[in-house]
């Protein structure tokens, strides 16, 4: 089954992937507070 960002929900193939789609959350968030 696809990792899912709960996030803004999309899927990904594998959980590394997910973590990497993660920190760009983060990082985002970062830049814009």
């Amino acid at each position: 089954a696809p990792s899912t960002c709960q996030i803004c929900e999309k899927s990904f193939p594998n959980q590394e992937i997910l973590i990497q789609h993660m920190a760009t959350h983060r990082a985002t968030n970062k830049l814009s507070h």
